[in-house]
């Protein structure tokens, strides 16, 4: 019996996570499987080694993303990591931990 086939999927949604010991904000924002760059409300991270997946936002893999995030909710004051999904990743959720 031949091995079954899979579709190579160029997006994928994304979780972000911390080790920070409170809850922080954070923001996604980059190309999305369309090409459009487009940026996510603000969403909550809960602290310690918690995660947020933004679900049913896919990002296109190897192109740089961001992440912006801080534990104050002004926005002004928040930090931005530049990460990429690589375009060998094979998952439907690539996870990304930041730190405040």
């Amino acid at each position: 019996m031949p091995g079954l086939a899979h579709a190579d999927i160029p997006s994928a949604q994304v979780q972000v996570c911390t080790t920070a010991p409170m809850a922080i904000h954070a923001q996604l924002s980059g190309p999305n499987q369309m090409g459009n760059t487009v940026a996510s409300r603000a969403f909550t991270v809960p602290p310690r080694e918690g995660c947020f997946t933004y679900a049913n936002w896919w990002w296109q893999k190897g192109t740089p993303l961001m992440v912006v995030h801080g534990a104050s909710s002004v926005e002004a004051s928040w930090t931005a990591d530049t990460f990429t999904i690589p375009s060998s990743f094979n998952g439907a959720v690539y996870t990304v931990w930041v730190t405040v």
